[in-house]
């Protein structure tokens, strides 16, 4: 499947994952990636103390840093933008790099210290003034996967046929249903060892019933993250 970014199942939970536990955003590998094409960004989580990672990862000589407010469900939070010329999206072992020019970073109160510390230190994190009028308010849950949306998606052809979601860079359009049998059954076999595939959940949304789903309209989830951040002068 040398032709394909990336492939998603639909879990029980009716949301779609990607199911391996490698993918790398410009080298931060994140577990659990989920996919929503109703979504227009790219939202992706932090563990406790990986401020110092991105540092690493993301040098402020070659990458602009900045800070957003974002007001989603949760309420206002902060977000660090992360801009490059290129940075590398991985989303399988097997799957083609796909390259974008910025990464969006959820940010928990906990992360403030870390990144106030690299601005005492000299380092230029623009809009950092804007951690300031969080304060400890912040949304205070951390993000455990990853959103991928238009921001990625935006720039693949992206094809969904239940219950499997894959994207494409070129298609070629003679060897889609071969394409659509291969994502099925790796996709399937992938799930099944993935440890508690379909527990996986949205961060941002109680889970759909699963009881009925088949017999019914499934109504999408509003979108909750539109990635029209603001940004402080």
């Amino acid at each position: 499947m040398d032709s394909v970014v990336f492939y998603a199942i639909r879990n029980k939970k009716h949301r779609y994952f990607v199911p391996y536990q490698n993918c790398s955003f410009g080298g931060v590998i994140v577990p659990k990636v989920m996919i929503d094409s109703g979504c227009n960004t790219l939202l992706l989580p932090l563990e406790r103390g990986q401020i110092g990672l991105l540092a690493e990862l993301f040098p402020f000589d070659s990458h602009t840093w900045r800070i957003g407010l974002s007001n989603g469900v949760g309420g206002k939070s902060a977000v660090l933008h992360i801009e490059a010329a290129s940075i590398s999206v991985c989303l399988s072992p097997t799957a083609l790099p796909i390259s974008v020019n910025a990464l969006r970073f959820h940010l928990h109160p906990e992360d403030f210290g870390e990144l106030l510390a690299l601005v005492q230190a000299g380092k230029n994190v623009q809009g950092s003034e804007a951690l300031a009028t969080l304060g400890s308010s912040g949304v205070p849950k951390r993000r455990t996967h990853a959103l991928v949306g238009q921001w990625i998606l935006g720039k693949l052809l992206v094809v969904q046929k239940d219950p499997v979601m894959f994207a494409v860079h070129s298609p070629d359009w003679t060897t889609m249903e071969r394409l659509i049998n291969q994502v099925n059954f790796c996709g399937t076999q992938a799930a099944a060892s993935f440890p508690s595939f379909d527990d996986l959940e949205d961060d941002d949304h109680a889970a759909d019933d699963d009881t009925d789903f088949e017999d019914s309209a499934y109504e999408p989830v509003d979108d909750y993250d539109d990635g029209d951040d603001y940004f402080l002068d």
